[in-house]
């Protein structure tokens, strides 16, 4: 069931669109009546994270005028997995499967969260971000829903499964034309840059995609950014949205 908790300080408030637990961060501050008349953004956490961190970047959108709906991620934060550590290993394998499953889950339920949001005033056109697993997310976003216009993936990656013909990065030329902009480390084991790089090269190469492609490789970062290097891979962000993402 949808509903309105709490308003705090910082005037933010709890939302379940679609079911799904969330917290929204309106545009300028504003008051909860007036948050969906703003451009609306979905972010998404990182592995074993949840909607109460990366607060910081959530009230940066917030002040360049971007109402954010922070996003619990599947088996995540409010909604985490009872057996969340056995399920998530011990093995690679255990990982992964789960993993996996867990992005399969953000892709089923987004259209049904969309619904809900622009039953509340939101839309018609949505963006998305998230860092780590919320960048996995923001790639196959824009192919679960047709109303993702924008999509700012952060340290992620097309490639959910190798062989899996439905994974974001085998769906190159059915991806609709978004904007997309995508950062990696140049050096980052955990999400290497590799499957991003390529699906922005491919994206470019097909003829008749009318989508913004635009991919920044950071030499030398790993999967934990410098201070600098992060600052400036949050300005790229909010000006990609600045420039791509109206209501």
């Amino acid at each position: 069931m949808e509903n309105q908790r709490s308003m705090k300080s910082d005037y933010s408030f709890d939302l379940n669109p679609g079911g799904v637990p969330a917290r929204v961060y309106p545009a300028h501050q504003t008051d909860s009546r007036k948050a969906f008349s703003w451009p609306t953004v979905l972010f998404y956490h990182g592995f074993s994270s949840s909607s109460e961190a990366n607060i910081k970047e959530y009230r940066s959108l917030s002040e360049n005028g971007f109402t954010v709906i922070a996003m619990d991620n599947p088996g995540h934060g409010r909604r985490r997995h009872s057996d969340f550590h056995t399920r998530y290993g011990p093995s690679e394998i255990d990982f992964k499967k789960a993993f996996v499953q867990d992005l399969w889950a953000s892709y089923g339920e987004l259209p049904a969260v969309l619904d809900s949001l622009q039953k509340h005033g939101a839309g018609p056109r949505f963006g998305v971000t998230g860092i780590s697993m919320g960048g996995f997310i923001s790639f196959g976003a824009a192919l679960a829903d047709p109303r993702i216009s924008v999509v700012a993936p952060i340290l992620g990656s097309p490639m959910w499964e190798e062989g899996n013909p439905c994974s974001p990065h085998l769906n190159v030329n059915e991806y609709p034309d978004v904007a997309i902009f995508s950062q990696n480390g140049g050096s980052d084991q955990s999400v290497p840059p590799d499957a991003a790089r390529l699906f922005h090269m491919e994206l470019e190469r097909r003829a008749l995609w009318k989508g913004g492609s635009r991919f920044v490789e950071f030499d030398g970062e790993g999967h934990f950014f410098s201070e600098a290097a992060w600052m400036k891979l949050w300005n790229n962000v909010i000006e990609w949205f600045r420039e791509n993402h109206s209501a």
